[in-house]
């Protein structure tokens, strides 16, 4: 339990670290869609490449933000994608995010209410640099997604 809640304080250390020194910010909107077909959006920022797909269904098009930061060096990297409001009338079946151009270290995934989702519902593959929805534990809802990747060195 120590070792989950150190985890999450270094988490949130990275994003505010990276945040506070970031000197390239890649904001965007982006309407996420219902109608239960696969939707993939990709933003790229220098080498880093974040790449969102989802399938949701029910209500409307909502309007999220896709934002990509960089620090001041390159070497981290943050992928955040969510519902500015925090809520979501969207119902998703399953939803991903890879990275490339970088070694993902971390993932946070909230649902509303602003409650992180459980271990359960996600996995977090650092070995393809993706996290996505549990096939089985998975319950539908998802506010934002958050993470924190590590600038791959390039030797000349």
């Amino acid at each position: 339990m120590a070792a989950l809640k150190m985890s999450s304080v270094l988490f949130a250390l990275s994003l505010l670290i990276v945040a506070r020194s970031e000197e390239d910010s890649n904001l965007h909107f982006i309407n996420v869609q219902p109608g239960g077909e696969r939707h993939l959006l990709s933003r790229y920022l220098g080498p880093f490449e974040c790449t969102f797909s989802y399938v949701a269904q029910g209500g409307t098009n909502e309007q999220w933000s896709f934002d990509l930061t960089a620090d001041h060096d390159g070497k981290v990297y943050t992928c955040s994608i969510g519902r500015p409001s925090g809520t979501s009338y969207l119902v998703f079946s399953e939803f991903k995010v890879e990275v490339h151009g970088a070694d993902l270290l971390d993932a946070e995934i909230y649902k509303n209410g602003g409650e992180k989702l459980s271990r359960e519902e996600y996995e977090l593959d650092k070995d393809s640099n993706s996290v996505s929805s549990a096939p089985d534990g998975f319950e539908s809802q998802v506010t934002r997604i958050h993470v924190l990747a590590k600038g791959v060195k390039t030797e000349l």
